[in-house]
């Protein structure tokens, strides 16, 4: 496989917004030249992408899509998948391999020469060999562990359902549910023997029903039910002479004092008259209404059913 075209470059270096147009495809062999400046080096950074699988750090914003020989597309997005094999020798190669006019630091090596770095290359080859031995049996084990949590999931299922049909419960119950059973930290407690089983399993499966509940027929008194719907209609607002007890607090202190005495009675306990209906609790708008009839020292109150 080997590259047919670059279709777009954008945002690399001088490529602002390349397109490819009516250039031809690239034969096996190739030769770019131009002026200084022109593209070249840029160029030879986003084959160097292809070779690192990697972005170039000079252009981390950089697009590009080039088509291969076998039809499929690399661009930025696929690169560390890419199945293209490149080797590219430019400057950038130069700066990372020969490192001239640094003699602090070691020059690695273009070529292996003499029997020590041989040996040195062989080991290095077998140690690569075993690490694509690892790497095929954690890919192994990967797919594997894949398979098992597949079937795993399949088993939890088919097991939700089988309980669902043997205990009648209309797929109410689910792998959810059995996996939220299972993940419960008391479940060991809620274990049954078999013959507990057996007994709550036929319980549980039991046709027999219960007698359906009779009708309740309730049977209310209509001068009650009419009684009680004023009762309820009425609107309880405070009267307009309230304003009097809280302009004289002695005056409500007597009339918290009299309702209390006369909460379970049926006379007046000053003058000892009778009080109708609806004046046991001494206390209300017919009191206040009927407050400035008082005579000023009586020791008595007395409310007819006109002053209520």
């Amino acid at each position: 496989m080997r590259i047919l075209s670059i279709e777009t470059i954008n945002e690399y270096g001088i490529f602002s917004k390349y397109s490819r147009g009516g250039t031809k495809d690239f034969s096996e062999n190739n030769i770019i030249f131009g002026w200084n400046y022109s593209g070249k080096t840029t160029l030879s950074r986003i084959f160097r992408s292809l070779e690192k699988h990697t972005m170039h750090p000079d252009y981390p914003k950089g697009r590009f899509k080039i088509v291969c020989s076998d039809g499929s597309e690399i661009s930025e997005t696929n690169l560390p998948q890419s199945p293209l094999k490149l080797r590219v020798f430019n400057s950038d190669y130069v700066q990372e391999n020969l490192r001239w006019g640094r003699p602090t630091r070691d020059v690695e090596p273009i070529l292996v020469v003499g029997e020590e770095n041989i040996k040195m290359q062989e080991q290095i080859a077998a140690l690569a060999t075993e690490k694509q031995q690892l790497l095929d049996k954690w890919v192994k084990l990967n797919t594997d562990n894949e398979t098992a949590l597949h079937e795993h999931g399949t088993a939890m299922t088919n097991e939700a359902l089988r309980i669902t049909n043997d205990l009648s419960l209309g797929r109410n119950f689910r792998r959810p549910d059995l996996q939220a059973l299972l993940n419960d930290d008391s479940i060991d407690k809620s274990l049954l023997s078999g013959s507990e089983f057996k007994t709550a399993r036929e319980t549980a499966l039991s046709s027999q029903k219960l007698d359906a509940l009779a009708p309740v027929s309730l049977s209310i008194e209509l001068s009650l039910f009419q009684r009680t719907t004023e009762i309820l209609n009425k609107c309880v607002a405070p009267s307009k002479t309230i304003a009097k007890l809280k302009q004289n607090a002695t005056l409500e202190s007597w009339v918290r004092t009299g309702r209390t005495l006369h909460e379970k009675e049926s006379t007046c306990q000053f003058c000892g008259q009778y009080l109708a209906d609806g004046l046991a609790q001494f206390i209300g708008c017919a009191f206040l209404e009927g407050l400035r009839s008082i005579p000023k020292g009586s020791r008595g109150l007395y409310f007819s059913a006109r002053q209520l």
